[in-house]
């Protein structure tokens, strides 16, 4: 398997993922942007923004002469998810659900929301740094492309699993006290 395929089509799932489960939960989104500190209005437009500006990055990755707009989009758009983090946990002091997946997890902003910006900018500076080596995503096979990409749903599916398993436990054990 290309490593350079693996993080394209991981990058490309990733970021379809969280771009589609905002859009199916905007109101939940428009609302932690709320709590962040972003007027009505701007909330109102970055609800929208965000989602499509992820999918707009998914579309740039598939061509090989705009994957290097994407990937440096990738890079500015963590840099933004970055520093409204710790902006939130500096200031706001609150407890706000993530929403890096939209309702898909239950995550609050704080420390672990650092591990998605992670799981965006590590694959992003390898496939930068390997440049050279970028064949592109069309130029793999459909087969190549399809279990590359099971394989990274699947892997993807096992984290939701895990959040999700971990949330039940902590209910659990708040009900017992």
């Amino acid at each position: 398997m290309d490593i350079n395929l693996f993080l394209i089509t991981f990058l490309m799932i990733l970021l379809t993922t969280s771009s589609l489960s905002k859009f199916f939960s905007l109101k939940s989104f428009n609302t932690t942007l709320n709590k962040i500190g972003f007027s009505k209005k701007l909330a109102g437009i970055l609800s929208y923004f965000v989602p499509l500006a992820e999918i707009t990055i998914v579309v740039l990755m598939v061509s090989p002469n705009t994957q290097q707009v994407a990937f440096l989009s990738v890079i500015l758009l963590s840099l933004a998810f970055t520093s409204i983090t710790v902006y939130t946990m500096k200031f706001r002091k609150v407890n706000i659900n993530c929403n890096c997946f939209g309702s898909l997890t239950e995550e609050r902003l704080g420390p672990r929301t650092f591990l998605h910006i992670i799981l965006l900018v590590i694959p992003t500076v390898i496939i930068l740094f390997n440049g050279e080596n970028n064949k592109g995503i069309l130029n793999f096979s459909k087969l190549e492309i399809g279990y590359t990409a099971t394989i990274e749903i699947g892997l993807i599916m096992i984290y939701l699993l895990v959040i999700s398993i971990r949330n039940y436990l902590k209910a659990i054990k708040r009900i017992n006290l």
